[in-house]
């Protein structure tokens, strides 16, 4: 029986639809032969080759179409599923890369993102665990996980899915939700290795964190305890600082309610405009009964300041680098960088009569430079001749001194055995 153009499509449009091109190009191929052998044999005229050919292109043409198609919706589903992982996570990476001490968030923050993501493929019977007991949830366990059906891709994931329905088979679904499963889990692992929600110093340090103070007063005080732990066993502070920071500690969270909501009102834990160093200062700063715990929060912030001031410093010397740029050029440039960005721009920089004289004395100072460089240079070179003078004539004064010492010891010897010799024949004598 001759199978038509339409007929071979709408094979090739099966479940059983081929993965690759060799695959396509073998089936569109054993196709075209049957049809050809088909006609041949219901016939008596010449079947043309031609006719072979404009059949395997329509068919090659359409197997692209439909394998481009599903690819194209595969690829676009994966995309917005690691689309809407990142969105969660960059606000996280946003909020710390600053110079402001940030510390005491990220104990709730990391716990909020690992949490978020667990919530997605761990069962919910597992979840109902606090903080640090989330690391012992193994996600490598099949039995720790929902099913693969059930695990949570997203809005944008699933409406990108439904729509490749015509092109994406039922089993490909569950393969690609197979994939989003076993990226979350890889996911969640690596945070709880390198989670700091194991270190006592990251809880301690969350005490400082004023919605901590406000709404959960009584964990509060647990978790300062153990900062103050923590820092007392790594010799920071000593006993009597931090019994003194403890009581002060307690007295500061009794505060009434009011009281704290207006010392914290500047604090905005979303946008963290204002540091918590700012804080704790204009209110701590020269109040007598609360200066050992200002000892402590001082401490405390500093060892916990960002470095997002040097990091970011580090990109703009690599785009002033150029090769054989000396240290002082490189450090000259970057106070000019500094200053132009304190000013606001370069349009905002008031050039001064002082400025143009200094720029006007520019070469002279260098040439100076130079001549101070030579001057340097010189000096450096006789110092290492007088040293190495110096050197020859040490190790001559050295070797003559071995030479006197070999000598005296052979002398000295040699009296020896005199010496016995002289004793032995006086021994005889007697």
């Amino acid at each position: 029986m001759s199978l038509s153009a339409s007929e071979v499509k709408h094979s090739l449009r099966k479940t059983d639809f081929p993965f690759c091109a060799r695959e396509a190009l073998e089936r569109i191929e054993k196709l075209c032969i049957a049809s050809e052998t088909n006609q041949s044999s219901h016939s008596s005229k010449p079947h043309h080759h031609s006719t072979n050919m404009e059949l395997a292109k329509d068919l090659m043409a359409e197997f692209v179409f439909c394998e481009i198609d599903r690819r194209g919706g595969r690829r676009r589903c994966k995309l917005a599923f690691c689309k809407t992982i990142a969105d969660e996570c960059q606000p996280f990476l946003q909020r710390f890369q600053t110079s402001k001490p940030m510390t005491p968030y990220l104990f709730e923050a990391v716990e909020k993102l690992l949490r978020y993501l667990m919530n997605r493929c761990v069962k919910p019977d597992l979840m109902k665990c606090t903080g640090p007991k989330l690391l012992s949830i193994d996600t490598k366990k099949s039995e720790n996980l929902i099913l693969s059906k059930n695990i949570d891709i997203g809005f944008a994931t699933k409406r990108l899915l439904g729509e490749t329905a015509i092109t994406v088979t039922e089993r490909q679904k569950l393969e690609f939700i197979h994939e989003c499963r076993s990226m979350l889990t890889t996911m969640i692992a690596k945070l709880q290795e390198k989670s700091p929600l194991k270190q006592k110093a990251v809880r301690g340090l969350s005490s400082l964190d004023p919605c901590v103070i406000q709404h959960s007063p009584q964990l509060a005080q647990k978790r300062f305890s153990f900062l103050l732990e923590e820092l007392n066993h790594a010799n920071i502070i000593n006993d009597v600082l931090a019994e003194n920071a403890k009581k002060e500690y307690l007295h500061f969270c009794n505060l009434k309610k009011s009281e704290l909501q207006e010392i914290f009102r500047p604090c905005d834990q979303f946008s963290d405009e204002v540091g918590l160093d700012t804080i704790y200062g204009s209110f701590l700063i020269g109040e007598a009964n609360y200066k050992h715990l200002w000892e402590v929060i001082k401490i405390c912030l500093v060892l916990s300041h960002g470095n997002a001031t040097v990091e970011g410093g580090f990109s703009v010397n690599k785009s002033l680098l150029v090769e054989n740029m000396h240290e002082k050029t490189v450090i000259a440039q970057r106070h000019i960088h500094d200053e132009i960005q304190e000013a606001g721009g370069i349009k905002n920089i008031h050039i001064s009569k002082k400025m143009l004289d200094y720029v006007r004395g520019a070469r002279k100072r260098y040439h100076e430079y130079l001549e101070m460089k030579k001057q340097e240079k010189s000096e450096k070179d006789k110092k290492k001749a007088e040293k190495r003078k110096l050197d020859i004539q040490v190790k001559d004064l050295e070797g003559e001194r071995k030479k006197l010492m070999m000598a005296t010891e052979e002398k000295r010897e040699a009296i020896d055995v005199e010496l016995q010799e002289l004793k032995k024949k006086q021994a005889s004598l007697y």
